[in-house]
């Protein structure tokens, strides 16, 4: 944190408090700067964007709730930076204010203009929820690391908007991007790349004609997963990876340490019950955290004309065999979710087994890629030859994995021991896809319009 050598003074007005500070402007370099007042106790703050021209004042005066100002006031002094279109990175530089200094505030609600947004400032100090409804703000993402908003005012009051963008689970760095109303609805691509698998809030803060009165505010809080159209984009990946070859396929297999079958027969009846999906595979897949199954392979011995299982495991030494056509009989629609490879050189390609018409089923509709099981081309995966036999792709370090939605009782069913490579067991938590592969990532130029220079506004 640089050394700032600002000055500040708390005062009463009335019902208000006020905040004068002032030694910013030599710091400003003729910049935009972003001033904010934070209540360290209340977690509520308050701002003012001040262009840096000489004519402006060097005391910038900041009105806060009476029952703030008797608090520990934190003021940061941040600069808009113009070539990100009003992008900062938040914390810059700082200064607390922490005694109360007694002074005679003057009244500055001399015109008709002031006195219309002091009225409204009166609520903005209070819960953003109270803030009359102004505004409203929709997003549309067509893909998981881009954001639009369409950003609609309902008062000519609003003379820009303030938008800031934050990683919830990483604080910093905070984006802030300060755009000029130019009509009443406004497309606004917001100019930052979102991690796939993160969540993000997005404030949108409609500002007076000062550039320093809150007058409405929305916030909107979503998850960086893939869309629909990022899901086709990996499909056709996982196609074009996937080639032609394929081998009859009879039975689905699942292998885990012999102490989780165990586990099952004694205290659950045999009943191997659906759980959370976890990280593993592509951080955005909708699936994550959002839907109940358990895993099963297809893929068959390298060379097999028979459908035999591939020989060893990486998951466990105990493994449970089921005919595969009495899976499917069980959840017969098939969504495609995921390709993905690790460490190694094998791909994987994930696929979503669900009961027709049941919570699972209606979820991946509306979020994955339903694939026709009797159609070889649109689904080279798991597929119904012209013979009705079942056949599963056999590239080789391609392995198809099933992700069945229902629970099974396994007493039905064979096991068998096999041998195991790796650690031998699944790791908690899931092992995430190389985000270096160029066969199995999605990758596409960003390309952003930003709307407005800061330093072409007077605020």
């Amino acid at each position: 944190m640089a050394n700032f050598d600002l000055s500040a003074t708390k005062s009463y007005d009335g019902d208000d408090g006020v905040v004068c500070i002032s030694g910013w402007k030599q710091y400003a370099n003729g910049k935009t700067i972003l001033l904010t007042v934070n209540d360290k106790c209340s977690e509520k703050s308050w701002t003012r964007i001040i262009d840096c021209r000489p004519s402006t004042k060097s005391t910038i005066r900041i009105k806060v709730p009476k029952s703030s100002i008797d608090e520990n006031l934190l003021i940061t002094a941040e600069p808009l930076l113009e070539k990100a279109g009003g992008m900062r990175q938040s914390g810059e530089r700082q200064f607390s204010v922490e005694s109360i200094v007694s002074c005679t505030a003057k009244d500055t609600h001399d015109t008709q203009q002031d006195i219309l947004s002091y009225l409204i400032s009166r609520l903005s100090f209070k819960d953003v929820d109270v803030l009359p409804k102004l505004m409203s703000v929709d997003m549309d993402r067509k893909s998981y690391d881009s954001a639009s908003l369409i950003i609609t005012r309902y008062t000519p009051l609003v003379r820009k908007w303030l938008i800031t963008v934050v990683q919830t689970d990483l604080p910093q760095p905070k984006f802030v991007f300060l755009v000029p109303v130019e009509s009443s609805m406004m497309d606004f691509e917001v100019p930052v790349v979102f991690q796939a698998g993160c969540s993000y809030s997005i404030d949108v803060e409609g500002l007076d004609y000062t550039g320093g009165i809150i007058i409405c505010h929305e916030r909107l809080n979503f998850e960086a997963i893939l869309t629909l159209e990022d899901i086709h984009a990996l499909y056709q990946k996982a196609i074009s990876h996937a080639g032609s070859k394929s081998s009859l396929c009879r039975v689905f297999y699942r292998n885990k340490k012999p102490k989780y079958f165990k586990k099952i027969l004694r205290s659950r009846g045999g009943i191997m019950e659906a759980y959370m999906k976890d990280n593993s595979g592509d951080p955005g897949s909708p699936i994550n955290g959002r839907l109940n199954g358990l895993f099963f392979m297809a893929s068959v011995k390298p060379g097999s004309k028979t459908g035999e299982p591939m020989v060893d495991s990486a998951f466990g030494g105990q493994r449970l065999l089921i005919p595969a056509e009495e899976l499917l009989a069980r959840a017969s629609n098939l969504y495609f979710t995921d390709f993905y490879c690790m460490k190694g050189s094998v791909h994987y390609v994930t696929l979503v087994m669900t009961s027709p018409g049941s919570d699972a089923d209606r979820f991946c509709s509306s979020h994955l890629l339903s694939l026709d099981i009797r159609s070889r081309w649109g689904n080279p995966f798991l597929f119904y030859n012209e013979a009705g036999k079942l056949q599963v792709c056999s590239r080789k370090n391609f392995t198809v994995e099933l992700y069945f939605t229902e629970d099974i009782d396994i007493r039905r069913y064979k096991m068998c021991s096999t041998p195991i490579f790796g650690k031998g067991h699944s790791t908690v938590g899931g092992v995430p896809k190389n985000p270096d592969c160029a066969k199995c990532n999605l990758r596409r130029p960003q390309q952003y319009t930003v709307y407005a220079d800061t330093e072409q506004y007077s605020f």
